[in-house]
């Protein structure tokens, strides 16, 4: 019902909302702008209605569209809807308002286009949503917008980040007053754990404090993630965990290395490189850096060895170039560096090679080792006699294929 009603006044309610868009922005060349992107935002709900919001029809008029997804669309879905919902009975509202969500949850998480300007089109319409959908109302639907509102503000990218983890603390604060551990542990145990996230890097208060309510949230978070019952959930958690454990500030430092380290490998034992290859050399490299701090270097070479057999056989996604990405390159600077504290001498050159960073030879940590330098200036000396001989031999070749001159 609310699909035709919506098609009878749509171009009433934009042709009033044009009018007042160009009374305070007089630029002419927005209209042809603002026309298509109107237009694209009435396909958006009109699809989002005739489907029941079936996800590959929104993604697809999505992709079709990236163009058009930018903040003067989130600014045109604020005013249109502001303007529109009005007219609108509270069914139709209603309706209009879960196809607006439908989209901004697609979009959300959508790869396509500007990441920051999704989020900012996503935290617009959710913030309409829950316009009409208010906790008194409709308590269940009320706790799904606040909470999806608390993971766009976490990652949202635009505007200041101490206000928008501030805003994401308050999103999922009020989505815990719905959902209670008696009613929804499920979506408890996930509010949680994107409370902990939030906490964890939080900019605002005493750092101390955030890292402990970090670890009280994860800490309920495992109380409903189970390893038998929720593995992969169960592994996050614990990675975060041993995260923040890491990075602790009460507690003596010791033992907080020990329980960082314990958490790592519960994670791990879910995190196989078979089954996540990317998560597993991700947790087996923090675990690792515990291993360093706790100066247990020969068991840090060996998780560093696991992360970066990992690495290298993801090597076809995280290559740019001859060099791997950036972001892996402190794991092989790590681990040249607790290579030459075992005097692994071999290896330190074994894992310059396989890096292919550049300047990696130049860390202090090796320009000090008497062994490595020496070390550095057999290498020198064997590529040279090795460049020598490949140089001699392909005169060799050359002389043999050249015909014989004229001996008179």
């Amino acid at each position: 019902m609310h699909r035709n009603y919506l098609q009878k006044i749509s171009r009433k309610i934009t042709e009033k909302l044009e009018l007042s868009l160009f009374k305070s922005n007089r630029d002419a060349k927005i209209a042809p702008v603002f026309d298509s992107q109107v237009d694209f935002l009435l396909q958006l709900l009109q699809a989002s209605a005739d489907s029941d919001g079936d996800a590959k029809v929104i993604h697809s008029l999505l992709e079709a569209n990236q163009e058009k997804l930018d903040m003067n669309f989130a600014q045109v879905l604020r005013s249109w809807t502001t303007a529109t919902l009005l007219d609108l009975d509270p069914e139709s509202a209603q309706n209009t308002v879960i196809d607006v969500f439908n989209f901004s949850y697609q979009l959300q998480d959508c790869s396509l286009g500007n990441r920051a300007d999704n989020l900012e089109i996503a935290i617009t319409g959710y913030e309409i949503a829950l316009t009409i959908f208010t906790r008194d109302r409709f308590p269940e639907e009320w706790a799904i917008m606040q909470h999806n509102l608390g993971n766009a503000y976490l990652d949202c990218i635009q505007r200041e980040k101490v206000e928008n983890l501030e805003q994401a603390i308050s999103c999922y604060q009020q989505t815990l007053q719905v959902y209670t551990r008696d009613r929804f542990p499920d979506e408890w145990a996930t509010t949680q754990n994107n409370l902990g996230l939030t906490y964890f890097y939080r900019i605002q208060g005493e750092k101390a404090e955030n890292l402990e309510q970090a670890i009280s949230c994860y800490q309920k978070a495992l109380q409903v993630y189970t390893c038998d019952r929720f593995p992969y959930e169960w592994a996050t958690t614990k990675n975060n965990l041993g995260l923040t454990y890491f990075y602790r500030i009460q507690g003596e430092k010791a033992e907080n290395l020990e329980q960082a380290i314990s958490c790592y490998q519960k994670a791990l034992q879910e995190y196989t490189r078979e089954a996540f290859p990317q998560d597993h050399a991700e947790t087996a490299f923090t675990q690792g850096l515990a291993y360093v701090d706790a100066k247990r270097f020969t068991d840090a070479y060996d998780i560093f060895k696991s992360a970066i057999d990992t690495v290298e056989f993801l090597r076809d996604e995280i290559v740019s170039g001859n060099e791997i990405k950036k972001e892996w390159n402190k794991l092989y600077r790590c681990m040249v560096e607790v290579c030459v504290e075992l005097q692994y001498y071999d290896q330190v050159v074994e894992y310059i090679k396989r890096s292919n960073i550049p300047n990696l030879v130049e860390l202090p940590i090796i320009q000090s080792s008497p062994e490595l330098y020496q070390l550095q200036n057999i290498n020198k000396e064997k590529h040279f006699l090795e460049a020598e001989v490949k140089y001699n031999l392909t005169e060799m070749l050359y002389q043999f294929q050249q015909p014989p001159q004229d001996l008179f």
